[in-house]
């Protein structure tokens, strides 16, 4: 069996598992239906939407996943990792954050990520979990924003031409959006120290301007293209 086989394979076995353990079905055996007001709507949406949701949404991220292990020969991927138990750690970890997303692209965004953690390139960072937790807390959108400000960061300078920050009315240009909404994605990225505040220190202080960190470029490197859609 080759390392893809015995990636997706994993995936499979794993996906199939959590079906019969997930939270829901705990809290349905510790008596959630027998709370006075809420019981059995909780337990109902439990026992059925929540299910047809992981169920819904592992389907989607296997065959995401399949997609891009296409992309992938197999002389990029850390056969070692995908026979450790960090790489079932990490599947766990991301089915059950996968579970919860209500966006598509989010699950294409989890499956890339995956991916790549089977890779030789990325198998050994250290912050796996801090990508999928991004991934999982903020929008798909929030990936656009921090793929925008990192293409701008990567143009090139004419001689003698210094970089200037990306402002917040820039991002809600290029995007079609209000410049509150642009602000709020921004302080949410930076929270994440995926971007910061370029102005700080400066004796003519000016907010919303902003430029990537060393995290953030290793984030939008590590999406790639997905986040740019």
């Amino acid at each position: 069996m080759s390392a893809k086989e015995k990636a997706i394979a994993t995936v499979d076995k794993v996906t199939g598992a959590l079906g019969s353990t997930m939270i829901g079905k705990a809290l349905l055996d510790g008596g959630l239906a027998l709370v006075p007001g809420l019981g059995t709507a909780i337990s109902s949406a439990l026992d059925s939407r929540a299910f047809r949701l992981y169920e819904k949404n592992s389907r989607r991220f296997a065959e995401q996943l399949r997609f891009e292990m296409n992309r992938l020969t197999e002389e990029k991927l850390d056969k070692k990792f995908i026979e450790s138990d960090e790489f079932v750690a990490i599947l766990l970890d991301t089915l059950m954050r996968n579970a919860k997303t209500h966006e598509q692209k989010k699950i294409n965004l989890f499956a890339r990520a995956f991916a790549n953690f089977s890779s030789k390139k990325y198998s050994s960072i250290p912050h796996k979990e801090g990508f999928l937790e991004i991934i999982e807390r903020l929008s798909f959108d929030h990936s656009r924003v921090i793929a925008f400000i990192f293409e701008r960061s990567r143009e090139p300078l004419a001689k003698g031409e210094t970089r200037t920050p990306v402002t917040a009315v820039q991002v809600a240009g290029n995007f079609a959006i209000q410049q509150s909404h642009a602000e709020a994605w921004c302080e949410q990225l930076a929270r994440y120290g995926l971007i910061k505040d370029a102005r700080v220190g400066l004796a003519e202080y000016e907010s919303r301007h902003y430029e990537i960190t060393n995290y953030g470029r290793e984030f939008a490197e590590f999406l790639g293209e997905v986040a740019a859609q």
